[in-house]
């Protein structure tokens, strides 16, 4: 460069470092593009990726995996999966099973994921590879598919499997098997599994079908007499979901009461997360200073200025018929993000 006169005395010089760069890479581009390929092309990407210096290893590419899962783009997830296996990058477990049962049966249909459970050595099929399965037919409601793999698990030694219990006791209560939701609640009882969230929340929808509201408030003063409960900062969605049965069902007070305990077990960084569900609820059961004071609060801390948040609270006074308020908001959030042109206001 010193000898190079032609560019006259102002010259630049860049080293780029190439694998650092790949080293750096923003996984979500990457399975955003290996959407837009063909499916020939799917899993090419990756080994190109490789070959250019880009590095690769089980969790990176268990993240790739299950980003496309959530946007259910089970094929290429697939794909990536048993590509990934070729390739030395795991040699599958249990959790690699199961994950894999997931996606044949969503891809590909549930006979084909029985099949393919069929061939999983059985040193490999540990708990939460039954639990997957059992899954797979809970998803296209084959109650008694569902308990025959129960069955299995009694028999293995699995019965202690508190996600394959709430798997059936929402398929149950999908079916409306009420008298087998009672049934097998008992059982987990008599052998001592303790509720999580999600078991709480699918009994919680069960006794609204049944209009049970007596068995609700038995469920909530269990959730409140056992400490162990309260211990947990995401609780606070167990008395939300409440909260919202307690609306449909036209009980305002005790909606509003729920709602009030809610809050109360919220920490400082959940609290972020809740405040869309909160404020929704409060101006489903009419309760605009609720609304009002949870907006003040939130206004007062402005990171926490983001679209959907905007959008939930513009809903909330929409559906309390203040629309002038409401505008007002929205001319707010809009002159603080004049380059952010989607805005949707939900139902």
């Amino acid at each position: 460069m010193n000898q190079n006169k032609r560019f006259g005395d102002e010259q630049l010089a860049l080293k780029v470092y190439m694998s650092k760069a790949y080293d750096r890479v923003e996984w979500k581009f990457v399975w955003a593009i290996m959407e837009k390929l063909g499916f020939c092309r799917r899993v090419t990407i990756l080994e190109q990726w490789v070959q250019d210096c880009g590095t690769l290893s089980y969790d990176k590419l268990l993240v790739v995996i299950k980003q496309l899962r959530s946007r259910k783009r089970y094929k290429i997830a697939l794909e990536v999966s048993f590509w990934m296996s070729e390739k030395g990058y795991s040699e599958p477990g249990s959790a690699d099973f199961s994950l894999r049962l997931n996606l044949i049966a969503k891809a590909k249909g549930i006979e084909e994921a029985k099949s393919y459970f069929d061939i999983i050595p059985k040193y490999s099929r540990a708990a939460e590879c039954y639990s997957s399965h059992l899954n797979c037919y809970a998803q296209v409601r084959y109650v008694d598919k569902a308990e025959k793999i129960m069955l299995q698990m009694k028999h293995l030694g699995f019965t202690r499997s508190t996600l394959a219990r709430n798997t059936l006791l929402n398929l149950y209560y999908q079916t409306q098997n009420f008298d087998k939701v009672k049934i097998l609640l008992l059982e987990m009882k008599e052998e001592g599994i303790q509720f999580n969230r999600f078991i709480f929340v699918t009994l919680i929808n069960t006794y609204v079908a049944k209009s049970d509201i007596e068995g609700i408030g038995k469920l909530l003063a269990q959730l409140e007499d056992d400490p162990s409960y309260s211990q947990h900062a995401d609780w606070w969605s167990v008395y939300s979901v409440v909260a919202n049965c307690y609306g449909k069902l036209g009980l305002r007070d005790k909606a509003f009461n729920v709602l009030k305990k809610s809050e109360e077990r919220l920490s400082s960084t959940i609290w972020k997360e809740a405040f869309p569900y909160l404020v929704t609820q409060y101006a489903t059961i009419g309760k605009k200073e609720e609304v009002m004071r949870l907006w003040n609060i939130y206004k007062m801390d402005g990171k926490l200025l983001k679209r959907d948040y905007y959008s939930a609270v513009i809903s909330s006074f929409l559906k309390l018929d203040d629309i002038e308020l409401a505008k007002s908001i929205f001319e707010e959030w809009e002159s603080r993000n004049r380059y952010f042109k989607n805005f949707v206001i939900p139902n």
